[in-house]
C-alpha cells in the first residue's frame, strides 16, 4: 500500500546507509518492517547510539513526542531531520 511505497522510496533515498535504517510501519502488518508504536521503550531497545542522525516523518503530534523523547535520551536535536 501507501506505506510500502514510502518505505521503498526511503530505502532508495538512504541506500548508502542501509544498515542504519529502521522502518516502522503502523498501518500495515508486514514481516519486513517493524509494526507498532515508536516510543521511548522502542528507541531504547533498537538504538544504541543517540549521537547519530535521525529522520522523522509522521503526524505533527507524533514527531513532537519523538523529538522530546530523543532529546531526553541524549540526541542532539540539530541531528534530527523532519520530512516537510
Amino acid at each position: 500500500g501507501k506505506q510500502r511505497k514510502f518505505v521503498k522510496e526511503s530505502q532508495e533515498m538512504f541506500k548508502e546507509i542501509p544498515n542504519d535504517l529502521i522502518f516502522v510501519v503502523t498501518d500495515e502488518n508486514n514481516r519486513k518492517y517493524y509494526n507498532g508504536i515508536v516510543n521511548e521503550d522502542f528507541l531504547k531497545n533498537h538504538i544504541s547510539d543517540f549521537r547519530q542522525k535521525f529522520y522523522l516523518c509522521g503526524p505533527p503530534k507524533m514527531t513532537k513526542q519523538l523529538t522530546e523523547t530523543l532529546k531526553k535520551l541524549g540526541a542532539d536535536l540539530n541531528s534530527v531531520v523532519f520530512e516537510k
